[in-house]
């Protein structure tokens, strides 16, 4: 019926704009989002898109004062860490699916997803997503409980060596 493809048709215009503006992100790429105190340096950041784009072939844009997508291509990581890298690692990072996450754990994510399209059980080191610095015990905890795929929140009360050796009796197993 009419209504029915009007209502579609609302959708589709709809998950453009959201798309589009950096609300969510597109199938073949992320958003990150950058914090208020990084706004300068991700401006000066934005004469390099067109270099991003020329040496990576990642599409580099922005969706709204504090959004960029980037987007298309094997190189996706790659061109988040060089924008990542102009903003201290300090952005935080959104996936199609709506799931936010920081660098950190995005670097894990990547390892997981190239392991996982290349039907292996060891991953692929992508140490240039890793920030410079160490990172805290909160950081710790989140990408263990990613790795080991829990809800943080009901993983609160074990320790960080609790978490870090079910993540290795998990990955070992």
């Amino acid at each position: 019926g009419a209504k029915e493809n009007i209502d579609r048709a609302m959708q589709l215009i709809n998950a453009c704009i959201a798309e589009w503006t950096g609300q969510c992100a597109p199938k073949d790429g992320v958003v990150l989002i950058c914090p208020t105190q990084q706004l300068p340096k991700l401006n000066m950041l934005a004469g390099q898109f067109q270099q991003i784009f020329l040496t990576l072939g990642a599409m580099v844009r922005y969706g709204s004062d504090t959004r960029v997508i980037v987007q298309g291509g094997p190189n996706v990581p790659r061109a988040v860490a060089w924008i990542q890298n102009a903003l201290d690692w300090k952005g935080q990072l959104l996936l199609h699916g709506g799931q936010a996450m920081d660098a950190w754990s995005y670097a894990h994510y990547c390892e997981q997803a190239v392991g996982s399209a290349m039907g292996r059980s060891t991953v692929e080191s992508f140490v240039f997503l890793l920030p410079p610095t160490d990172p805290d015990a909160a950081t710790v905890r989140r990408i263990l409980c990613v790795a080991l795929c829990v809800n943080e929140e009901a993983e609160r009360t074990s320790t960080l060596v609790e978490l870090a050796t079910k993540a290795l009796l998990q990955h070992h197993s």
